[in-house]
This record gives structure tokens, C-alpha cells and sequence, in this order.
């Protein structure tokens, strides 16, 4: 064989092996685009976070004004930047790693508000919202928009709070969201953390638990958002106790299918997103429990004990707590003192605190 024709077949060969990769990178790239393309266009804000948990339920009727898709905000999609080498807990061990990533879940930036006879013919009396009073201003805020989003970056006479909501814990919190002077915006990280979501401050991209407002990991460890109070009511009781408050819109910056309800029978299964740590069997597993505290002991009864009836007696320890249930909004008192509430999942509240006392 002649020195030219085995410089032909030599290079035959690696023309047609570099026509073979090439076609092989063209799939390859083809397939991770329609893979994120798909991802982003589910409109489901839990991602795979409960992925084979969740049967969502549509409501027909919906008919409310939302986001043009051709108006719609573009996230930042870019990897977290977050240092996670400064933490109280590991980044690669301790958190749950979802597929959604940064801002796969898009926090609301700038929220939109009306009077609530605009807006009340978009929900049901029996959908849930949580209120929030301050600087002299009362806004509401339906789950049915908080579900889908998470956080919602706000500002009360321009003082910064941030309204935050987990699928996964059920758990509802709001903060001042200003660290050392610096109003912060928070957005979705796509971690899991004890089942229940991480958001991260778009400064440093430190996160934080939506539990209780305290950075895990990044630049700002150990820093704590101030909390702000807040109740937990159906619509129908809010629109009578706040007849002139402002309503959160439907008119987020996303188009996305608001008329999704309620996450099916997520709150009936077993199964959980992450290990427990800490667990005890006072309630089933994702059984949702009222929280409120007395002497530094937290404490916890099943929401269903209030269904059929408007006020329940509990006693531990020599404490008498009066229960009472007002049209949906849940109230808990001892020796005349009225004590905040919170509510959730029963596994995420005894996991993050394992001292909790159950009530039967």
C-alpha cells in the first residue's frame, strides 16, 4: 500500500468519525433543549419535588385576567452562585438537589393589587389567604397565587416584606426583608431543605429557609429575617373583616394556569420528599396541624379537630388552651392571652422541632 493511499484512508476515517460525533452532539443538544423547553413551559410549581405525589385538580369556572404570554417576565435561569462553603449545613449532603434550579419556580417582583370586588368573582369562599397589616396598610394574599409562585417581593409604603409559601411544608411565613439597612429580593433556589424550600436573596444568593428565615448557606450564614404577623383565613371571612384591604392579582408577570387548585391527594400520601430526622407518630405523617407556642413549648392539634365545631379545650402539663374557630379563622388562647398561630405539615414542624407536643 502506496503512502498516499494510506494517508486517504486515514483521513476517510476521521471524516466520517467526526460526521458521526457531530450528529451525535446535534441529538444530544437537541434533546437537553426540548428537555428544558418542556420543563419550563409545566406551569408546575412543584416540579419533581412531588413528582408521582400529586393528582392537581382544575377549576373550570376560573375566567380571571392574567399575564399575556407575550408580556411575560424571563427569569434568570443561570447556575446559583452561592458560596457553599460557608454554611450550617452541607449544600451536597444535607440538601434535596430538585431539577427545577434557580428561579424554576418564579418568585413575583412586582406584585400587582386591586380592591377585592374586582377580583372576588376569581375565587372561592373557601379559598385560603393569609392577611398582613402593616405600616398602616392591609393586604391580602391568595394560596391559589402563592402556591404558584412561592415568594412575593413587596413593599408596604415602601418598607420591603416579603411574602413566602412552601407546597412542600404547607407552611406560611412573612419578613422584613432588609439585612443590615439593604432591602434584599428573594427568589425560588430549587434546594430543599427538610422538606421544605430554600429561597435565596439575589445579592449574594445565600439561602434561606422559608421555615424560619434564617440563612443556611452562602455569605450571609446565620443571618435572620425579622418575622412579621399575619393570619390565616378562607376568603369569605377576609372580604368581611377587610372590606377595603388589597388583594394580590392574578397579574403576576407569568402566564401561568392559576386555575390549578389545591395539589389533590399530596396531603393524603405517605410518601415525603426527603428523610426525617426527628419523627413521632402523634399525627399521621402529612396530617395539617395548627402551631402556636406557650413558655417557650411549642404545640400542635390536627386543623380536621376544628371542622364541626367553633371552640375545642385542650389541657397538657396543667395548661388550658381555648381553641375557638370563627368562620375559618382559627384562634388559640391560655389564661386570657391570645397566642400566635401558624400551621403546616405535621412531619416538617416535628422534624425542624422535635420537642414539639402534639395534642389529642
Amino acid at each position: 500500500m502506496t503512502q498516499k493511499s494510506i494517508n486517504t484512508n486515514i483521513f476517510t476515517f476521521f471524516t466520517k468519525t467526526s460526521k458521526t460525533y457531530n450528529k451525535i452532539f446535534v441529538y444530544l443538544a437537541g434533546f437537553c433543549i426540548a428537555i428544558l423547553f418542556i420543563t419550563y413551559l409545566s406551569n408546575n410549581p412543584l416540579g419533581d419535588s412531588t413528582a408521582g405525589m400529586i393528582a392537581q385538580k382544575v377549576d373550570p369556572s376560573f375566567n380571571c385576567e392574567t399575564t399575556n404570554a407575550n408580556k411575560e417576565i424571563l427569569p434568570d435561569f443561570t447556575t446559583l452562585k452561592t458560596i457553599t462553603q460557608i454554611g450550617t449545613i452541607s449544600f451536597d449532603s444535607d440538601l434535596y438537589h430538585s431539577s427545577y434550579g434557580k428561579n424554576g419556580i418564579p418568585a413575583i417582583i412586582s406584585p400587582q393589587f386591586s380592591n377585592i370586588s374586582s377580583i372576588k368573582n376569581c375565587l372561592k369562599d373557601e379559598d385560603e389567604v393569609i392577611i398582613v397589616q402593616y405600616n398602616d396598610v392591609t393586604k391580602i394574599y391568595p394560596l391559589r397565587i402563592l402556591s404558584h409562585h412561592l415568594v412575593v417581593n413587596d413593599t408596604f409604603k415602601g418598607y420591603p416584606i416579603l411574602i413566602t409559601y412552601s407546597n412542600l411544608s404547607g407552611t406560611y411565613n412573612v419578613f422584613d426583608r432588609t439585612i443590615k439597612e439593604e432591602m434584599l429580593t428573594f427568589g425560588v433556589s430549587g434546594e430543599v431543605y427538610k422538606n421544605n424550600d430554600l429561597i435565596f436573596d439575589s445579592k449574594t444568593e445565600s439561602l434561606w429557609s422559608q421555615f424560619d428565615g434564617i440563612a443556611k448557606i452562602g455569605s450571609l450564614t446565620n443571618a435572620s429575617l425579622t418575622k412579621i404577623p399575619f393570619e390565616i383565613m378562607p376568603f369569605s371571612r377576609a372580604e368581611t373583616n377587610y372590606p377595603n384591604a388589597l388583594i394580590l392579582t392574578f397579574l403576576t408577570g407569568f402566564n401561568i394556569k392559576y386555575n390549578v387548585l389545591d395539589y389533590g391527594d399530596f396531603s393524603k400520601e405517605t410518601q415525603v420528599l426527603t428523610g426525617l430526622k426527628n419523627f413521632n407518630n402523634s399525627f399521621p405523617t402529612k396530617t395539617k396541624v395548627i402551631i402556636f407556642s406557650d413558655n417557650n413549648q411549642q404545640y400542635a392539634f390536627n386543623k380536621n379537630d376544628l371542622i364541626n365545631q367553633t371552640e375545642k379545650v385542650y389541657k397538657s402539663q396543667g395548661n388550658i388552651f381555648i381553641v375557638k374557630n370563627d368562620q375559618g379563622l382559627i384562634s388559640v388562647t391560655a389564661k386570657n392571652k391570645a397566642l400566635e398561630v401558624a400551621q403546616g405539615y405535621w412531619y416538617v414542624w416535628q422534624d425542624f422541632n422535635p420537642n414539639i407536643i402534639g395534642l389529642q
